[in-house]
């Protein structure tokens, strides 16, 4: 995994890698839940940017009043992304930013 990925991530991204079930959810587990009990999906995760070695992402969400962006690690994106089966993208800037 990345660098910007901590332990807590990591662990969280690896279970649903695994499909490991805990007994309570996890936090990503928890906020997929909340967005689908307000009617939303997740449509994609955007690792969007990098300044000063520290990377960005957007979850982008579709709810009943319309899309929405929200800003967030991208290690946290990507947990929620696996546990919603949302695409994962990266901006090419990202990519040579990050060689």
């Amino acid at each position: 995994l990345p660098i910007w990925v901590g332990m807590f991530e990591a662990n969280a991204i690896a279970l649903q890698i695994e499909n490991v079930h805990t007994p309570r959810p996890m936090t990503h587990d928890l906020l997929r839940n909340v967005i689908q009990d307000l009617q939303a999906t997740v449509d994609r995760v955007v690792v969007c940017d990098v300044k000063e070695n520290t990377f960005f992402a957007l979850i982008q969400l579709t709810t009943p009043g319309g899309p929405v962006a929200i800003d967030a690690r991208p290690s946290d994106a990507i947990a929620l992304a696996l546990r919603t089966r949302a695409p994962i993208l990266v901006e090419p800037h990202v990519l040579d930013g990050a060689k």
